[in-house]
């Protein structure tokens, strides 16, 4: 109930999604080894804006790029 169309993860089921929560929830899935479709969670994460980001919000970005092996680049 707190995964979002968008992609991310909101803190309950009427609150939008947001970095925060995401990282959260994608980390607990990848401790709990659990089989999801990653597409939409990926497209959230690369909608991120990381010069927008406070820093603890941009290191869990980072962070969960890595996880992925995603590739991730400062925006302008």
């Amino acid at each position: 109930k707190r995964e979002k169309p968008s992609g991310g993860f909101g803190a309950t089921p009427l609150f939008p999604p947001t970095l925060e929560d995401t990282y959260f929830a994608l980390k607990t899935i990848q401790l709990l080894d659990l089989k999801i479709e990653l597409a939409k969670h990926i497209e959230f994460l690369f909608k991120q804006k990381i010069s927008e980001l406070p820093f603890e919000p941009a290191a869990r970005l980072f962070e969960l790029m890595e996880m992925f092996k995603l590739p991730y680049q400062l925006d302008a």
